[in-house]
C-alpha cells in the first residue's frame, strides 16, 4: 500500500482548494464532493488526513492500489475550488475542540499595546481570537472570513463578551475595502 505523505496531503488540499473544470475526472470530483460533505468534521485535521480518509474509501469501494492513486492525482491536479475550500474551514471551525490557538497573536498583542485604539480589518477572522482581543481593548473591529461557521463563533464569543464585532461572511477576494476607510491610523502614510 503506498504510504502518502504530509507534503502529498497538503498538496491535495491546495490542489482541491480549487474550482471544478469540465473534462476528465469530473465524476470523480464529484464523488470526492459527495463524499467529502458528509464527513464529519471530528474525523480530520488535516488535507492529509483527508486524502487518507478518502484512499481508504476508494480501496473499499474495489479500487486498486494504483487506480486510488490515479484518482488522487487527478483531484490534485484540479484547478482551485472555493466551493471545496468553504467546505474545508466551515468543518474545521464547526468541531468541537478548537483546531487554532485560542488566544490573540502574540505580536498583534505586542503592537496594538503601542498604538491607540482605532479601526481594525482583521482578514480571515476565523473564530475571532484577534478580533475580539482588539475589541477588548476598544478597538473597532471588522473581521472577514469565508466560513460561516468560524463567523458565527466570532459573533456568538463577542456577543457573550458584550463586544462590538462587525463580522462579515464574505470571501476576502470580493470585501469591499472602502476608500480610506482603514487607512491613515498610527504610523500610516
Amino acid at each position: 500500500m503506498t504510504s502518502f505523505t504530509r507534503r502529498a496531503g497538503l498538496l491535495f488540499l491546495a490542489a482541491a482548494c480549487t474550482s471544478a473544470q469540465t473534462g476528465t475526472g469530473d465524476r470523480e470530483w464529484k464523488n470526492f464532493l459527495d463524499w467529502f460533505s458528509g464527513l464529519s468534521p471530528e474525523s480530520f485535521h488535516t488535507g492529509e488526513e483527508v486524502t487518507q480518509l478518502y484512499r481508504k474509501k476508494l480501496l473499499a469501494d474495489g479500487l486498486t492500489d494504483a487506480e486510488a492513486d490515479k484518482v488522487l492525482a487527478g483531484l490534485r491536479d484540479r484547478p482551485p475550488d472555493p466551493a471545496f475550500s468553504q467546505t474545508f474551514w466551515n468543518k474545521h471551525f464547526e468541531r468541537s475542540d478548537p483546531q487554532f490557538r485560542t488566544g490573540p497573536n502574540a505580536f498583534l498583542v505586542e503592537v496594538s499595546s503601542k498604538l491607540p485604539a482605532g479601526k481594525a480589518l482583521d482578514l480571515g477572522m476565523g473564530e475571532g481570537r484577534n478580533a475580539i482581543y482588539l475589541a477588548q481593548h476598544g478597538w473597532e473591529v471588522t473581521g472577514v472570513d469565508y466560513a460561516a461557521a468560524g463567523v458565527a463563533k466570532a459573533r456568538q464569543r463577542a456577543q457573550s463578551l458584550g463586544l462590538k464585532l462587525d463580522a462579515i461572511q464574505q470571501d476576502a477576494d470580493q470585501f469591499d475595502f472602502g476608500k480610506d476607510v482603514f487607512a491613515g491610523g498610527p504610523g500610516c502614510s
